[in-house]
């Protein structure tokens, strides 16, 4: 790629999820900003591809089968060269409406599900802050945001083992970060909170230090950590992937 940077739809990244496109998704991607749009069907190209992507030669084989089958890409057998369609075309087969991109460097082909789940992840980020501040808003903004492992489930249409891979992987990537938001609960000592679940008490209001308001929490919530109780909130997220509007 002799671009810094490439656009990858959203709608492209959870279909790389919830579709398993991983690999049809690199090698259109290698082809439309490696090969400008076109490239001829020959050893070197499958190599080049193979490399760029960090798959074999028979992954790219199998690959642009199953995109000429989409209409992703169309073979021309009498030059022997491959026509990779645009993003607007790609758009356009798949009724795909939404416009933001996910920026993205040559160097993330390797790991483009990785930044998938992150990207999927950093744009309902993006969108729910814009809902609770306003899209002209000026005021400064907490750039962590509480994402619970349930928001990955949903978002994915996966299981919590899942969820917790998808968000695991990301993190590792570094198209995450994520920190555990833990708030300290008052009047609760460590043996309060074994008796409580002995007793199968599943819900309780809390106090907690810093907040004037109670909170109405699960007991699972609950942890002891450092001779204390604490409430343990949804972790909190960074994004780490850059979504722009595409126009």
């Amino acid at each position: 790629m002799d671009v810094s940077f490439c656009k990858v739809p959203i709608e492209l990244c959870k279909a790389v999820i919830k579709d398993n496109l991983l690999r049809e998704a690199q090698i259109w991607l290698t082809g439309v900003h490696l090969y400008h749009g076109k490239a001829k069907t020959k050893g070197e190209t499958y190599d080049r591809m193979a490399s760029y992507c960090g798959v074999s030669k028979r992954t790219v084989i199998r690959a642009l089968k199953s995109l000429e089958k989409a209409n992703w890409v169309c073979k021309n057998r009498l030059d022997n060269w491959i026509h990779f369609r645009g993003k607007e075309q790609i758009r356009e087969i798949n009724n795909w409406s939404y416009r933001r991109c996910a920026l993205m460097s040559k160097d993330d082909l390797p790991r483009f599900k990785a930044l998938s789940i992150g990207a999927v992840i950093s744009d309902f980020i993006r969108r729910n802050k814009a809902a609770r501040t306003g899209c002209k808003s000026r005021q400064s903004v907490n750039p962590w945001h509480p994402v619970s492992l349930s928001i990955f489930k949903t978002l994915f249409d996966v299981s919590e083992k899942t969820a917790f891979n998808y968000r695991k992987l990301a993190v590792k990537e570094q198209f995450l970060k994520m920190k555990p938001d833990l708030k300290e609960v008052k009047d609760l000592s460590p043996k309060d909170v074994k008796r409580i679940k002995q007793n199968h008490i599943n819900e309780l209001t809390v106090s907690c230090f810093g907040y004037r308001e109670p909170f109405t929490i699960q007991s699972n919530q609950l942890i002891t950590k450092w001779g204390g109780v604490f409430m343990q909130c949804p972790n909190l997220i960074l994004p780490n992937v850059m979504i722009k509007k595409d126009k």
